[in-house]
């Protein structure tokens, strides 16, 4: 399905440490994303993705599983498990 336009948001609730300063190392978040995908021609997906992430000063790491929840469209998908890395700069 090609995709034009997407409309996603995102929910971060930190997990550890209870406080966090300057001096903090690393935080674990927990994450819920809705992640809509629409196109031209009519096509339109919804999903929303449950995971944790972990955030250290130059970098972070995250992992979610991805739900589908509705779709309207020739392609299907089906759950997904997906894991990343990002540079922090």
């Amino acid at each position: 399905m090609p995709v034009s336009p997407s409309v996603n948001a995102s929910h971060l609730y930190r997990l550890a440490p209870t406080e966090y300063s300057a001096q903090t190392a690393g935080a674990w978040y927990t994450m819920v994303e809705s992640l809509n995908e629409f196109s031209d021609s009519g096509d339109s997906r919804a999903n929303l993705a449950l995971g944790i992430l972990y955030e250290a000063k130059r970098w972070a790491w995250e992992a979610s599983y991805l739900l589908p929840l509705a779709e309207n469209g020739p392609e299907e998908i089906d759950y997904q498990v997906e894991t990343g890395v990002r540079y922090l700069f």
